[in-house]
C-alpha cells in the first residue's frame, strides 16, 4: 500500500507540474519497488530561464498551498535545453495532494470489494455516469468543478481492456478482482484541466493486466501513455479581486480519465531474501549432509576395529 500510496502521489505531481502557464510539456515517471522514483519533464517553452523558474516556483508554492504543506514536493534541477528546459523534481511520499482530481489506489481485492465505492465507481465510469465534485487549480485560484451524473452531456465511457485490447464489462473485471491474489494492484485517476500537458508515461513495477480510459494506451506489458481527452464541467470558484463568487456551467477541460490493474512483480529486495533463504536451506542441508556422512564413516571404522563386537 506504500508503494500504491507513493505512485499517486508521484503522478498527481507530475500533472501538477504540467499546469504550468505558457508553455507545453510532456513527463515521465518511473515508479520503483522500493517507492523511489525517477521524475522527469521535458518543457517546451520560449520563456527566459529567470522567468520560467519564476512561473515554475509560483506554480509548485500554488499546489503546495493547496495541499497543506510548503516541501510536498520541490525542484530539484532545472536545465536549459533546446527549445526548452529539463525539469526534475523531488518528492516526498504522502497519501495524496491536491490541487489536480482525483487518484485511488488499493490492493485489486480491496477495491472491487462488495459496497465499497470504488466498485461502484467501476459499474458507474461503465455507463458513462463520472460524476464528482472536486477541488481543482482553476485560472490560479481554488476552485470546486462538478461533472455532472449521467453521460449525456461528455458521452465519455470508461470501460476495461485486457492487455490483447479486447473490451469486458465491468462486472468481469470486478468478478477477477475477488479472485486476484495479495500483488494485484489498481491504480484509478481522474486529473483535470490539463491543457498544457500533450502526453504522460506512467512505468509500473509489474506486468499490466488491465486498463481502461479515453486516450489511455499501453505502450509495453508495464507502461501506458495517456493523452488528455476534453470533458465538460461546471465550476464554482471566487474572483480573488472582487472576493465574487463566479459559477461557469459547461467549461471545458483538458482530462485523463481512467485505471488501471498491475500484478507487482518481486522487489530486488525480495528477490535477494529468497536467494539468501534458498543458500541458507542448501547449506544446512549440505551440512547434515556431510555430518552424518561422517557419522557413517566413524560408525564403520568402530565396526573394522571392534570385529563388529558391541
Amino acid at each position: 500500500m506504500k508503494l500504491m500510496k507513493r505512485v499517486c502521489m508521484i503522478f498527481l505531481a507530475l500533472v501538477m507540474m504540467c499546469f504550468c502557464g505558457g508553455w507545453s510539456a510532456t513527463g515521465n515517471v518511473e515508479l520503483k519497488h522500493s517507492g523511489k522514483s525517477r521524475l522527469e519533464l521535458k518543457v517546451e517553452s520560449t520563456l527566459l530561464e529567470t522567468e520560467f523558474k519564476a512561473a515554475l516556483q509560483e506554480k509548485i508554492d500554488l499546489y503546495n498551498l493547496l495541499s497543506g504543506d510548503d516541501d510536498m514536493w520541490i525542484v530539484r534541477d532545472v536545465e536549459k535545453i533546446d527549445g526548452g528546459y529539463q525539469v526534475e523534481i523531488k518528492t516526498r511520499l504522502l497519501t495524496a495532494i491536491k490541487g489536480v482530481g482525483t487518484c485511488r489506489a488499493n490492493r485489486f481485492s480491496e477495491f472491487v470489494r462488495e459496497g465499497s465505492l470504488n466498485r461502484k465507481s467501476l459499474e458507474d465510469w461503465e455507463k458513462g455516469n463520472l460524476y464528482t465534485t472536486v477541488s481543482v487549480a482553476v485560472d490560479g485560484m481554488s476552485g470546486m468543478v462538478e461533472i455532472e451524473r449521467g453521460p449525456k452531456k461528455n458521452g465519455i465511457y470508461v470501460k476495461p481492456k485486457t492487455v490483447d485490447g479486447k473490451e469486458i464489462s465491468a462486472a468481469e473485471l470486478i468478478a477477477a478482482g475477488e479472485k486476484a491474489g495479495s500483488n494485484e494492484e489498481v491504480l484509478q485517476f481522474m486529473f483535470l484541466n490539463m491543457e498544457n500537458v500533450r502526453s504522460l508515461t506512467l512505468t509500473l513495477p509489474g506486468e499490466i493486466e488491465y486498463y481502461a480510459g479515453e486516450g489511455v494506451t499501453l505502450v509495453d506489458e508495464n507502461t501506458l501513455e495517456l493523452r488528455p481527452d476534453t470533458i465538460k464541467a461546471n465550476v464554482t470558484r471566487y474572483e480573488p479581486t472582487t472576493g465574487e463568487l463566479i459559477y461557469e456551467a459547461d467549461r471545458e477541460f483538458s482530462s485523463a480519465i481512467g485505471y488501471v490493474v498491475f500484478r507487482q512483480s518481486l522487489s530486488p529486495l525480495e528477490i535477494t531474501a529468497i536467494v539468501i533463504g534458498v543458500t541458507a536451506v542448501a547449506v544446512f542441508v549440505t551440512c547434515a549432509l556431510i555430518y552424518f556422512y561422517k557419522r557413517g564413516k566413524q560408525a564403520q571404522r568402530k565396526d573394522a576395529e571392534t570385529g563388529g563386537k558391541v
